[in-house]
């Protein structure tokens, strides 16, 4: 899981391998890219990284890196595995079992006004605020999570609620 630094200076990931590959097919990493390694955070180009040397093809190795650049910009907001918009540094890696929507919707459902769900995504901040909402009020704050479990479930169902990662929900 290596991350990016981009030609305007914005750390990019960490990211996946397989969306590495992508922006390499894509032409925004190039082999003087520079890279962040996720072990001692010392940076790289992304040709001397021997899992990436082999995904370049042979006239990437003089092509300016696009990443982060301006004309890029409208491209990167649309792309949902643009690191820009989700993925942000100590956010869940992208290999792990993508979350499973049935499952969040069911403890939405039932444990809402707990959090459960929140916390079941990932999402552990607002799954703290909607237990201690619900406990400290002994009960009586149940009135405002469970309102907004509901919200919650909506979001879930649309594909608008996703992981911290920017993953949607499987």
């Amino acid at each position: 899981m290596y991350s990016v630094i981009g030609v305007d200076g914005q750390v990019y990931g960490p990211v996946d391998m397989d969306t590495l590959r992508l922006w390499i097919a894509e032409g925004r990493i190039s082999r003087d890219s520079k890279m962040i390694d996720p072990l001692d955070g010392r940076v790289m180009r992304a040709g001397d990284i021997r899992l990436l040397d082999d995904l370049f093809p042979a006239q990437a190795a003089t092509a300016p890196p696009q990443f982060g650049a301006s004309s890029m910009h409208s491209n990167l907001q649309r792309d949902p595995y643009a690191p820009s918009m989700y993925a942000r540094p100590g956010s869940f890696p992208t290999d792990t079992p993508r979350k499973n929507m049935a499952l969040a919707i069911v403890l939405a459902l039932f444990l809402g006004a707990f959090g459960i769900h929140r916390f079941y995504l990932g999402h552990t901040g607002t799954g703290l605020a909607m237990a201690l909402i619900t406990i400290l009020t002994c009960g009586y704050g149940a009135i405002i999570t469970g309102v907004w479990a509901i919200v919650d479930i909506i979001l879930i169902a649309t594909g608008s609620l996703r992981e911290p990662s920017g993953r949607s929900l499987a």
